[in-house]
């Protein structure tokens, strides 16, 4: 399973405007479309954090989906609410946090610490 983690800063106390427009959203095919198997999202005072899990990723499918009405209307009304750290959203990867290191029992260390490059 492939794990993207969006990160951004949102308006406390608006969880559960978020989490609803999410729901209805998730009703449709959008989530199928780009491929999501999993969404969790999350809160730290001020910091959105949102999982998604997929069998693979889900960048592109997301850069593609930016035509689809259903991904247009979402992000407008989420716009209200969740802000990217800097600039514009542009593109997936651009809002996603990068994962450097791994650890899983039974297999130890999966993903090792390298040099960053420059994200």
């Amino acid at each position: 399973m492939h794990t993207t983690l969006i990160v951004a800063r949102h308006l406390p106390g608006s969880e559960g405007e978020i989490a609803r427009l999410f729901a209805a959203s998730d009703a449709t095919g959008l989530p199928a479309e780009i491929g999501v198997h999993t969404r969790k999202l999350f809160t730290f005072h001020d910091v959105y954090i949102h999982l998604v899990e997929s069998p693979a990723p889900v960048g592109a499918a997301i850069d593609k989906a930016h035509g689809n009405p259903e991904f247009q209307r979402l992000s407008t009304a989420l716009d209200a609410y969740i802000q990217p750290f800097a600039g514009s959203w542009g593109t997936a990867e651009r809002a996603s946090a990068r994962q450097f290191y791994q650890w899983e029992r039974g297999r130890g260390v999966v993903l090792a610490p390298q040099a960053d490059p420059g994200r």
